[in-house]
């Protein structure tokens, strides 16, 4: 098979997962620039690169090469034991079939809950899943952001986080700990040292929350789509005696912040003002914004600022 058809189909069956050229790349630890040769046929793969594309785009190697070549042929002609990728990287298996996350408003702090339900479609056990927290008080003046989170940055201890799956506690290891942005993995064990990995076909919740001082969260509530995932929920609950005004964007990697395709619903419960947000089947990299006034109106939508992403 020409090398033109089988970048053609390595593009139609990464479409068919929703990934992008970025997100492939990484999965076979190869740049994006080559992917982007391959695929339009400016290249030849070798056998072992076709074998890493079809595994992380779930495929057999003869789906991409027309059936010239399948999978026992490849790794006997590669003549090396291929180790099996966990399925813990974005687009190798992990889906997430639904998300509610939640935020809550007291005079004085922000409380944030976030529920997954997973489910592992690939082929390995799932250990861990990553979470990161991030804040900004001030996003459109960089200076006056940098310079409250040096002088008090965010810490653990505030943030106070509880994580369970199933109902269990979980524990976790820190990725990065900066000033103001937070990364880390929810591991798939309890403190007392048990596992309970999700396996392949399995579907599994977790759960997580933290808390934030006002001072330091800024009125803003984002969240980013970095596994293909079939619903997205969000609810912010604010006391109605501070006349809470919302709007929503949406911002993906090819437009800057545009309103929310659908509108946001406002409730009245109570001495609580209550915003609610679904969307179903969102696409990959996209990122759900809300933002938010006390006693005021709106200003006009602006775009989404850098580096403020959370999950």
């Amino acid at each position: 098979m020409s090398r033109e058809s089988i970048g053609a189909k390595i593009k139609v069956a990464r479409r068919r997962l929703g990934m992008t050229q970025v997100v492939l790349a990484g999965l076979v630890n190869r740049s994006d620039r080559w992917l982007i040769d391959l695929e339009r046929g400016a290249t030849d793969p070798r056998i072992g690169e076709l074998l890493d594309l079809a595994e992380a785009l779930r495929v057999d190697v003869a789906d991409l090469t027309g059936g010239s070549l399948t999978s026992e042929a490849a790794s006997g002609v590669a003549g090396e034991e291929r180790p099996r990728r966990p399925s813990v990287v974005a687009g190798s298996g992990l889906v997430v079939k639904d998300e509610q996350a939640d935020l809550t408003y007291q005079p004085g702090r922000y409380q944030i809950r976030v529920r997954r339900e997973l489910q592992n479609t690939g082929n390995a056990p799932v250990t861990r899943f990553l979470i990161r927290i991030a804040v900004d008080s001030y996003p459109d003046d960089a200076d006056h952001s940098n310079k409250l989170y040096r002088g008090s940055p965010l810490t653990w201890e505030e943030l106070d986080l509880k994580a369970s799956c199933r109902g269990q506690a979980m524990e976790w290891s820190v990725k990065h700990d900066r000033d103001a942005f937070k990364e880390l993995h929810l591991l798939f064990e309890s403190p007392d040292g048990r596992r309970f990995p999700i396996y392949p076909g399995e579907v599994s919740d977790i759960e997580y929350s933290y808390t934030v001082a006002e001072a330091k969260w800024g009125q803003w509530f984002q969240r980013a789509i970095r596994w293909p995932t079939h619903r997205l929920g969000m609810r912010l609950d604010f006391p109605r005696s501070v006349a809470p005004a919302l709007w929503g964007t949406e911002t993906s990697l090819t437009a800057e912040a545009y309103p929310l395709p659908t509108p946001v619903t406002r409730d009245e419960v109570g001495d609580r003002v209550v915003f609610e947000w679904t969307v179903k089947d969102p696409p990959l990299h996209t990122r759900y914004r809300m933002e938010w006034r006390f006693g005021s109106a709106p200003p006009q939508i602006r775009p989404a600022m850098a580096g403020t992403d959370q999950a």
